[in-house]
């Protein structure tokens, strides 16, 4: 009769501590006897016999066996991956802001050299440039300069207490009184924006054909322009995905984490804008939270 299989230790870093099946041909001391039973036809010269079991292997058993051996070996090598993975340094050496006090300072150009910024954006590493509105078309616009030149565009009031689940635009450009318009953001953090920003989400229009904007796209891409530190090359991609935020004094987005996998400029037109960054909260054995 044949031996149950013993368990077996597969090595510490195996994702199940300890194994139900021993990698390799112990594995198959339970599998190949009710294989056997149905190749009776096949040749017995291309038949191996376990010294250690009752049972017998065919080649075709030694074939699967070594495939699964190679399975076993990718699945208990998963963990050691991501061991090496969670070995990346923590933020606050990677900036090398280690040792300094929060918050952390993050360096501003003016007149950058696009070699710098190329290494900056390489790195992942945020900057701030103090002229990078220079020279562009809509360098100094204000809302109303976006209300009279889109009026008959529409957005919608983000991150306020009440929500907006269906996304609904609403409010026209036209109608002024959005500029004076202010609902609570509803955060309980005093020191997070207190008050709800307008969002034209203008990119929107190029998949929502019913928005009727779709020549209002085409002005806002006739308007973008590449910062002189930037390759020329960029133009295509900055043109694809255009959005506005308009805020009021107090007034901006509450702490998030966008999902979409780009890059993204910001460019303050008017007014100034204050970013909190911050580090990406972990849980034990190092996966990120998203909320």
């Amino acid at each position: 009769m044949e031996r149950e299989p013993e368990k077996a230790f597969c090595r510490s870093s195996c994702p199940w501590g300890w194994c139900r099946w021993t990698c390799g041909a112990s594995l198959w001391k339970w599998t190949t006897p009710r294989l056997q039973r149905s190749r009776s036809s096949l040749e017995p010269e291309r038949v191996l016999t376990n010294p250690r079991t009752t049972a017998v292997y065919t080649e075709l058993d030694v074939m699967m066996m070594l495939l699964l051996s190679l399975v076993s070996i990718a699945l208990c090598g998963a963990q050691r991956l991501e061991e090496e993975h969670h070995k990346e340094p923590l933020e606050e050496t990677y900036y090398g802001v280690k040792g300094q006090p929060k918050p952390w300072k993050v360096p501003k150009f003016s007149n950058i050299d696009s070699a710098v910024f190329r290494e900056y954006l390489s790195l992942g590493k945020p900057l701030i440039v103090t002229d990078a509105t220079v020279n562009l078309p809509l360098q100094n616009w204000t809302c109303r300069d976006f209300k009279s030149k889109f009026a008959k565009g529409s957005m919608r009031m983000e991150y306020n207490a009440k929500g907006n689940p269906s996304d609904a635009n609403t409010q026209r450009f036209g109608d002024e009184k959005w500029m004076d318009k202010s609902e609570p953001s509803g955060a309980a953090d005093k020191e997070a924006p207190q008050l709800a920003p307008f969002y034209w989400g203008i990119k929107e229009s190029a998949w929502e054909k019913h928005r009727g904007d779709e020549d209002l796209l085409q002005m806002v891409r006739n308007l973008t322009k590449v910062p002189y530190f930037m390759a020329e090359a960029n133009l295509f991609e900055m043109q694809q995905t255009p959005e506005f935020w308009f805020s009021k004094p107090g007034a901006g987005a509450k702490a998030h984490m966008d999902s979409h996998c780009q890059s993204t400029m910001a460019l303050t037109l008017s007014g100034t804008k204050r970013w909190r960054l911050g580090e990406i909260p972990r849980e034990t054995p190092g996966y990120y939270v998203i909320t």
